[in-house]
Parts: C-alpha cells; structure tokens; sequence
C-alpha cells in the first residue's frame, strides 16, 4: 500500500480532551471499551530511584518500600502494549504483582524470549 498526499483536513473536536482521554494509559494505545484497574509492581536497584524521579504514569504511588531491597509501586492503569513494553524494557529490575492476567503476559513473553536465546 503506498501512501499519497490528498487536500483533505481534519479538525480535532472542541470538546475532545486529550489529557482526559489518555488518563489512563500508557503511551498512545487506547481501548475505550478497557477499565483502569489496579497494577502494583516490585521494583529493584537503581530502577526505584529511576521510577521516583520519572514516574511511570501520574497515578503512581509507592506503597511500600524495604529500604535497599524493594519498592512496590502502584497505578490505576488501563493494560496495553506500552504498558508491557515499559516493563519489560525494565528487565530483571521489576516485578509484575498483580494484576494476574498481566504478569501472567510478561512471563509468557519472557518466557519466548529466552526460547530464542536457549538456541543457536
């Protein structure tokens, strides 16, 4: 499919709210038929200091903390691509608590991950 380049406009709504509409979520994927829920993490290292200073998303609370251990940090969040591709980029640092269905996800992909490393 190539593209082309046509006069046609579009003009963003005036009641359109951005902010509103991407509250919440990660990234720009959005599936308006998705519910926030609760997604609580367990974050190791220096990547506690790294999600303290650049939180992960503006609902970001830390809910518990074992000084030099861990933190767990909790959001309202809506489970999309980015969210796992956040994560992921985190590596060993992080840990997906709850909800299930998510962690349950970034196992499986680790899971395929380490398939593509176990052969050569």
């Amino acid at each position: 499919m190539e593209m082309e380049m046509t006069d046609d406009s579009y003009e963003v709504p005036n009641s359109f709210d951005a902010e509103k509409y991407y509250a919440n979520t990660i990234g720009v994927f959005v599936n308006e038929d998705m519910k926030p829920q609760k997604v609580r993490i367990r974050v190791y290292g220096k990547q506690v200091e790294y999600l303290r200073t650049l939180p992960l998303h503006r609902s970001q609370e830390e809910v518990l903390t074992k000084h030099e251990q861990f933190s767990e940090f909790q959001y309202r969040l809506c489970l999309n691509p980015e969210l796992s591709t956040q994560l992921l980029a985190m590596g060993e640092n992080v840990e997906v608590l709850e909800p299930m269905e998510l962690r349950e996800e970034i196992k499986r992909r680790l899971e395929d991950c380490l398939t593509k490393y176990s052969t050569l």
